[in-house]
């Protein structure tokens, strides 16, 4: 492992450690601001092998939007970001050093919406390749200038948590009766699939003073593809739809929090501009904005009866899927990639040969509001199961959260095979469950479950 990895990975599990930031008691503040961090165009755009082309121009602009939550002592700043992943996990380090200079606040988790229709971030790139490309550089200053400012613009705040549906996704897996995969991308007759999770989690943020809206955060999975491989312009895709649209109505700031969209596909699935690609992102967009407005309707924000936040903050090594030493591996690949795709594979693998250094938090909330996070694409079972089994009733899964390192399938599916499961997957089989059970073991010791919490 090269020296600089080395220094750097033991900066990361000193400065990432299982040590918990424990509360400390004060007003509950939030405070939000956001950043454009739309690149020039003529970047290559991320997501499709078919694109062909370099992007032309802007449909809607690429934010980071930064909410950050405290309480009066510790902070934790969460922002969405428009493209299709974090930056990865050093420039993330060195975004939080910065931020954490400027500002009050301890955590950061930066959480791309993954959209693909916005620059290219090659997963195989060195950090110091992207810390070099200008678009990357104005990104990473977008995020600290939006997280420093959302800081600043902290104030005593009001909560409430609400939870409504949309059926804008479908699993895009589906199983033959022999047990084969066939990949289901757009389904526009709307055929059941499983599983999915339709939940939409709303919370909503406002102004202990006045009840001016500060922000209503959105927790939601679904890939945002509703654009198709020739749209060569910048776009959020449909999250740029909703969250205009919440804020037209609510007010505030709308801040889209991506959950576990591994295998989750909107109906309308990469539309190309023959199909009416323009209507279906927007109908997309609006479908889940009109269920957002619905639920946030209801909502009368309140002063939390107990102001509190806890974060429990680690890594986690997993190791890599294949072995590139072993010529049956680099054959057996080599019938289901091609070329250039087996070259990528190779390349990423020698890259991550030590393995992956996998970022997760644990944040609950003024006691009865947790988030969860995880680095890349986890099949949408793992979502279902954290919030089924979380000691805390209002836990949110987050995904693509400060790296992303492809898809995390259930073992079951990558047993079955299909794309995710099988390719472009590159952790081991079983590190999604694993690091589900470990964020679970951490939302019941910050919970205080544990007679003898783990160190």
């Amino acid at each position: 492992m090269p020296t600089r990895r080395l220094l750097f990975t033991a900066c990361v599990l000193m400065s990432l450690s299982s040590t918990p930031i424990m509360e400390a008691a004060g007003p509950f503040v939030a405070g939000v601001a956001a950043r454009e961090v739309t690149p020039e165009p003529g970047l290559e755009m991320a997501g499709y092998s078919a694109r062909e082309g370099v992007s032309a121009g802007v449909r809607d602009p690429l934010r980071a939007k930064a909410v950050v939550l405290g309480d009066g002592s510790k902070r934790v700043a969460l922002v969405q970001l428009d493209w299709i992943g974090p930056p990865g996990l050093e420039l993330v380090e060195e975004i939080k050093q910065a931020v954490k200079a400027r500002s009050q606040v301890d955590s950061v988790l930066i959480i791309a919406t993954h959209s693909h229709s916005g620059p290219s971030t090659p997963r195989a790139a060195t950090d110091d390749v992207l810390r070099s490309l200008p678009h990357v550089q104005r990104m990473m200053t977008g995020l600290i200038e939006a997280i420093v400012e959302a800081s600043n613009n902290a104030v005593p705040a009001k909560i409430a948590i609400g939870r409504g549906a949309c059926h804008i996704a479908h699993n895009r897996r589906a199983i033959r009766p022999d047990g084969s995969v066939h990949m289901l991308w757009a389904n526009m007759d709307r055929v059941p699939t499983t599983p999915v999770d339709p939940e939409v989690g709303v919370i909503r943020l406002a102004a202990a003073s006045d009840d001016a809206v500060i922000a209503t955060l959105v927790c939601f999975a679904c890939h945002p593809v509703v654009f198709g491989p020739d749209h060569m312009n910048y776009s959020a895709d449909f999250v740029g739809e909703a969250t205009q649209a919440v804020e037209g109505e609510q007010g505030g700031m709308c801040i889209y929090l991506q959950g576990a969209a591994g295998d989750l596909n909107p109906y309308a699935d990469k539309r190309l501009q023959e199909q009416r690609a323009e209507h279906w992102v927007r109908a997309a967009g609006i479908e889940l904005a009109d269920e957002v407005n619905r639920v946030s309707r209801t909502l009368q924000p309140a002063v939390p009866k107990e102001t509190s936040l806890k974060i429990h903050t680690r890594t986690m090594m997993i190791k890599p899927r294949y072995d590139f030493e072993d010529p049956e591996t680099v054959r057996r690949l080599g019938k289901i990639l091609s070329p250039g795709g087996l070259k990528r594979y190779q390349t990423i693998f020698k890259r991550y040969a030590d393995g992956f250094l996998a970022p997760m938090s644990a944040v609950i909330l003024n006691g009865d509001l947790a988030f969860a996070t995880f680095p890349g694409e986890f099949f949408v079972e793992f979502q279902q199961q954290l919030k089924s089994r979380s000691p805390v009733a209002d836990t949110f899964f987050l995904g693509y959260c400060n790296a992303s390192y492809g898809y995390f399938p259930t073992v079951q599916a990558a047993s079955e095979g299909g794309y995710g499961a099988t390719t472009n997957s590159f952790v081991e089989i079983g590190a999604g469950e694993r690091m589900v059970l470990q964020a679970l073991i951490d939302l019941h010791q910050l919970s205080g479950r544990f007679d003898n919490p783990q160190p």
